[in-house]
């Protein structure tokens, strides 16, 4: 079987101020390491007022979980319960949104790692940066 599980984080209090970036990576380490990996995006969370519409900015954070048993899905929903309600609490949020989706079919097509692509690949002014400072930045960009 395999599940897809997905979280949206705020990446602004509710009185508008940033969020570290620090507790933001921390947070989308800690799902990483239990998923194995995850894909983030910036992303809007969008509600009506019944007056206005509202939108946040935010970050979604995605897992694919492979060849699960049902006993790993049943893990996973737990994990992903609590791991939702602990972010609530910690970032003040009244609810955070968390998704299971079912009927997801994903392949791992093989390639071949290099440490780095051809010059013709490469904007030309822009320095390598180490997979960290990538995030950090991804964290900061796109945000208001």
């Amino acid at each position: 079987m395999e599940r897809e599980w997905a979280i949206v984080l705020p990446t602004r209090d509710n009185s508008g101020h940033r969020i570290r970036s620090a507790v933001l990576e921390d947070i989308v380490r800690n799902w990483s390491e239990h998923f194995g990996g995850s894909t983030a995006w910036h992303t809007a969370g969008c509600y009506s007022t019944g007056e206005e519409l509202q939108c946040e900015p935010g970050i979604l954070v995605e897992s694919v979980r492979t060849e699960a048993t049902a006993a790993d899905i049943a893990a996973d929903e737990r994990w992903v319960s609590r791991f939702a309600a602990d972010i609530a609490r910690l970032l003040g949020q009244q609810a955070l949104f968390e998704q299971e989706v079912t009927g997801t079919r994903t392949t791992f097509r093989p390639g071949e790692r290099l440490a780095e692509l051809p010059a013709d690949l490469l904007e030309p002014t822009a320095p390598a940066v180490t997979p960290t400072e990538s995030f950090a930045r991804f964290l900061r960009e796109g945000t208001t």
